[in-house]
């Protein structure tokens, strides 16, 4: 086992109760660390280098962000697009597909609506990000369409 687990709640506010009354609880003897994943989905396989670069959801609600800092984590990414809308999942893009492999210098952000995608495309393109103006454009399958 790799010691982790997901779990799909049927809402948000289902999510972060869990999250809320789980976090840093007991399993096992072991503490558990609980978050909000932001992945995509697990397909259940296990093993392997990771998910890949593959990227789901409507295109539309799909944003391609390039010219990141190589030292930018998803978070990163998630916090400083977040002033367009909500986000559902963010990446940075490595060069393996793995969480932890070196970056492209790229990431894919999905908000919730295509209006949400829209007003990060306008308002957020040359914004600087840890010291890099960063390119928003519509998303293409890992680059700019």
């Amino acid at each position: 086992s790799r010691g982790t687990g997901y779990v799909r709640f049927s809402s948000a506010a289902e999510a972060q109760n869990a999250i809320a009354t789980l976090k840093e609880s007991d399993l096992g003897g072991r503490k558990m660390l609980v978050d909000a994943w932001t992945g995509g989905v697990p397909t259940g396989k296990g093993g392997g280098k990771g998910g890949g670069n593959q990227i789901t959801g409507d295109p539309e609600c799909l944003v391609y962000v390039g010219n990141l800092p190589y030292n930018a984590t998803w978070q990163d990414l998630k916090t400083h697009m977040s002033s367009a809308g909500t986000i559902e999942y963010s990446k940075v893009l490595t060069e393996d597909g793995t969480d932890w492999g070196r970056s492209r210098g790229s990431g894919c952000v999905r908000y919730t609506t295509a209006a949400e995608a829209q007003n990060a495309m306008a308002t957020l393109k040359e914004t600087e990000l840890k010291g890099r103006k960063i390119l928003v454009d519509k998303w293409g399958g890992g680059r700019r369409a």
